[in-house]
């Protein structure tokens, strides 16, 4: 682990509750979305990228950093139509800490 990934990870340790890092927004997509282009699009970023499949954990007293095979990453996408719902309370529904033990 690089010196900067050890530092988030012992401050993410000292409060496990911590949403400091979270960057909340919502990206309006309009009515011609091809929502399955843009799901496998999504999963080709993920695996082109490993910092998308990484996790971090202790073993013994050392942090390790742990990239994850391909297939190990489940991901869906949620829609919602703008229109009927509340979007403050949905995207707090989605903040919450990280848990850098599991993969993003």
């Amino acid at each position: 682990m690089t010196s900067a990934q050890k530092r988030l990870y012992f401050l993410q340790q000292l409060d496990l509750n911590s949403t400091s890092y979270n960057i909340p927004m919502v990206l309006p997509l309009g009515q011609g979305i091809k929502k399955d282009s843009l799901g496998s699009t999504l999963k080709r970023l993920i695996a082109r990228h490993e910092s998308l499949r990484t996790s971090f954990d202790r073993v013994n007293e050392d942090i390790v950093q742990k990239i994850h095979p391909v297939d190990s990453i489940e991901f869906s996408l949620d829609y919602y139509k703008a229109e009927k719902i509340e979007i403050e309370g949905i995207i707090r529904s989605y903040i919450r800490p990280f848990d850098l033990s599991l993969t993003p």
